[in-house]
């Protein structure tokens, strides 16, 4: 409740004005005046945003630049390390971390991030640290930013055994054919899947305009081995939308940017929770759809297609069964190979 007093817990904005977050130790740079508010970020330098030794919880994290193209969304990495881990538990280019695959800018609000108005970085995740918090940006681009400006607002206070860590991992791939994308896997731990941010690059050269998002996505647990136990129906279903994909922002679900076929979409359970005990897989089917003719000109031509089903007069499903290509008539579903950028966000119980 916010309304009750409680004890134990401080508050710190750790920033340029005051990077210790020590008490009464801010905006000491120019006599009390802005004197300290941002730096630069030279080509290939990192630099550590926040290395506090306490327990406590990070509540708010909100970061701009003067350069925001997306070479920069692309090539700025956050990184965080907890307690006394050496390799980080994030590590995710900026725009990626703030579900923008694409590497656009677009003033959205999530439950979980948010940029008001397409110009800012912010994420609203409890990060809870019982030791020691670094937090580090690094500029991999070639261009010099002039302006980084930041806040890392956290509290101090005690956190639990039962308290797990965050954790956000990246990856930027090419599926191969009738492979699925693995969004994320964990193995000997137990945790929570809060999410995934996925910019979705199809590959208009092999498959022209067709549809991308046919592919289910499916969740192995602790365990589940050639089967899942939870799939859904459709890559914009697990987004929350229907028929095709446009530009949404909702609560836990949403498509923030669509340029042409090339979409950064974003999903979190919230009011869904997926706890596992032992591990977890969750993957993402590379499977469109079009019309027939569209299907057989790929294929004809030599782009990677794996036919699925057609659906003309009933549903025809042929996948692994011999078929006669002249037979696909309606609407097919087919395995292809596309451009993914995927980060997933969980909490893990130990590091």
């Amino acid at each position: 409740m916010i309304y009750k007093n409680k004890k134990n817990i401080e508050p710190r904005w750790i920033n340029f004005e005051n990077l210790t977050g020590e008490r009464g130790g801010a905006a000491k740079a120019n006599y009390g005046a802005k004197g300290h508010a941002f730096e630069h970020l030279e080509s290939g330098e990192e630099k550590v945003l926040c290395d506090l030794e306490a327990s406590g919880i990070v509540r708010r994290i909100w970061i701009t630049l003067n350069e925001r193209q997306p070479e920069i969304l692309h090539g700025v990495r956050l990184k965080m390390f907890w307690d006394d881990s050496v390799s980080p538990q994030v590590d995710v280019p900026l725009g990626d971390f703030f579900c923008m695959a694409l590497g656009t800018m677009r003033g959205f609000e999530n439950q979980f991030f948010s940029t008001a108005e397409g110009r800012s970085f912010c994420c609203f995740i409890p990060m809870p640290f019982k030791k020691h918090c670094k937090i580090t940006i690094t500029n991999q681009t070639e261009k010099y930013i002039h302006s980084l400006f930041y806040d890392i607002n956290l509290t101090l206070e005690e956190v639990g055994d039962e308290d797990m860590y965050f954790c956000a991992d990246f990856k930027d791939c090419v599926n191969e054919l009738e492979q699925d994308v693995e969004i994320f896997k964990a193995e000997n731990f137990s945790g929570r899947f809060l999410g995934t941010s996925i910019g979705v690059y199809p590959d208009t050269e092999k498959y022209g305009d067709m549809w991308w998002g046919e592919g289910e996505v499916k969740i192995y647990l602790d365990g589940d081995t050639q089967f899942p136990t939870l799939a859904g129906t459709g890559a914009e279903d697990y987004i929350g939308s229907a028929w095709e994909l446009g530009e949404f922002i909702n609560r836990t679900t949403g498509c923030v940017s669509k340029e042409e076929n090339k979409v950064s979409m974003y999903r979190f359970h919230i009011d869904d929770p997926i706890f596992f005990e032992k591990g977890i897989k969750v993957t993402l089917q590379a499977m469109g759809g079009g019309m027939a003719d569209k299907v057989k000109a790929a294929m004809e031509k030599g782009s990677p297609c794996a036919p699925v089903f057609y659906d003309y007069d009933g549903q025809h499903r042929i996948y692994k069964q011999e078929y006669n290509p002249e037979d696909l008539n309606g609407w097919v579903n087919f395995f292809r190979c596309d451009r993914y950028r995927v980060t997933a966000y969980y909490y893990k119980s130990v590091i």
